[in-house]
């Protein structure tokens, strides 16, 4: 019992049975005169808040965790240099399309090389070099469609694939834009020194309907114009 001047209340105090946790009020001593229901109902109210608290913290905790895992994920899926996809993130992208429904609508995958790249990490160093394939990865990701999947795959070689693309005519237009946008792609460090690329490229479903069947084609038509001299591309033909 607490008694201020004229005042009498009575303090009183009951478990909430979570974490040892008690609750603690003040009742003016005409209300607990009165009956106690509207304390039951106070009680079951401040439960079910601090219930629902604590259910909200938790599931915040939860997204947060997620968001944390998916986050790393991506990064483990990041080339660094480039920012483009990695060999894995690229080849996991490419084959989930391939085993959904979208791939219906067919698709070409696209190899690139930067040519005689060797020659640049020798004559200007690794820092220049690096500097060029930055200059490519941005341009491969600028020249694309955001749905479209780019990655870097090796040291100076790219993958690009094309969803929905079928036409050989389109794709033969877009590779003799990329051929030009390598010849103007500005690097300070090499002004005197062009840059070419090549090109190879394979059809799904006609030439491949897996990853490693589309990959081993487009590397074939790769390699037939790199034989033929370098700075343009091939379509794989199936002999």
């Amino acid at each position: 019992m607490l008694k201020d001047k004229n005042e009498v209340s009575y303090l009183a105090y009951d478990t909430l049975e979570m974490n040892d946790w008690m609750l603690c009020y003040v009742v003016p001593q005409s209300k607990a005169q009165e009956s106690y229901q509207f304390v039951q109902d106070r009680q079951v109210m401040l439960v079910f808040v601090i219930g629902g608290g604590m259910i909200a913290f938790l599931l915040i905790i939860l997204y947060r965790e997620s968001q944390k895992q998916k986050h790393m994920k991506e990064l483990a899926n990041i080339d660094g240099l480039t920012q483009l996809h990695n060999k894995i993130g690229t080849e996991n992208l490419v084959t989930e399309w391939l085993d959904g429904k979208e791939s219906k609508s067919g698709g070409v995958l696209l190899m690139l090389d930067v040519d005689r790249f060797k020659q640049i990490n020798d004559n200007f160093g690794h820092a220049v070099g690096d500097k060029v394939l930055y200059k490519v990865g941005h341009l491969l990701k600028s020249s694309f469609r955001e749905n479209d999947i780019v990655g870097r795959v090796g040291g100076d070689e790219f993958l690009i694939f094309m969803k929905g693309v079928t036409s050989e005519e389109f794709v033969t237009r877009r590779m003799e834009s990329l051929i030009q946008y390598f010849h103007e792609l500005p690097v300070a460090e090499i002004k005197d020194h062009r840059l070419t690329c090549s090109i190879g490229a394979a059809f799904m479903p006609k030439d491949g309907t897996t990853f490693d069947s589309l990959y081993q084609n487009a590397d074939e038509a790769l390699y037939r114009t790199k034989r033929n001299g370098r700075d343009g591309f091939s379509i794989y033909h199936k002999v």
